[in-house]
């Protein structure tokens, strides 16, 4: 199995554990029972955007392997390079922007806060 599909499978694990946290979340909050708003209904959608990350990374190697190489650093350290490099890769930014935009949307009408986890590359 070549190592670009290993990530892309450790990042839609990552993605996906992460909606466990959001259940979490969203069920201390308070139910919400908007149409659209379910805890099925925030798998669904972080599923579509996994699966859409997944595609992108195996297509964009050199972005796969620059989001690969971290790995294993401190989320601080993480989020430092991963905001430099989309600074610098603009097209990435808007790329991924565009592939998250169903994340962004369903936190605005099912109204989950910022703070509430989603997504490890969300």
């Amino acid at each position: 199995m070549t190592s670009s599909i290993l990530a892309a499978r450790r990042v839609a694990t990552a993605l996906l554990g992460t909606g466990a946290a959001l259940f979490v979340g969203t069920a201390t909050a308070g139910a919400n029972t908007t149409p659209g708003c379910t805890i099925a209904d925030v798998f669904a959608v972080e599923s579509q955007v996994s699966t859409a990350m997944a595609a992108y990374f195996l297509t964009h190697p050199e972005v796969n392997l620059f989001y690969s190489s971290l790995q294993g650093l401190p989320p601080s350290e993480h989020q430092v390079r991963s905001d430099a490099y989309q600074a610098a890769n603009p097209q990435v930014a808007a790329e991924f922007d565009a592939i998250r935009s169903p994340i962004t949307d369903l936190r605005n009408r099912c109204n989950i806060p910022l703070d509430a986890s989603i997504g490890g590359v969300l």
